[in-house]
């Protein structure tokens, strides 16, 4: 596997990443509350600090889509 391969598989791992993130703030189960980043910096993570992961989900997939399109030019 070359390094650019494993470049665009980093990306698409950021691009499910910044997905899961977003959907986390919605969606209440065990797959997305794996994804939150509230969980892991908040004593007692609760529904108000869910709405964190919106923005921190925006900037993971709009970098994660914007890098991968950059490396595939």
């Amino acid at each position: 596997m070359d390094l650019k391969t494993l470049d665009i598989l980093l990306m698409l791992a950021g691009v499910v990443y910044g997905v899961g993130l977003i959907l986390s703030a919605f969606i209440k189960n065990k797959i997305t509350d794996a994804f939150r980043i509230d969980a892991l910096f908040m004593p007692k993570p609760n529904l108000a600090s869910r709405m964190i992961n919106i923005p921190a989900g925006i900037f993971v997939l709009g970098y994660s889509v914007y890098s991968l399109l950059k490396s595939l030019k």
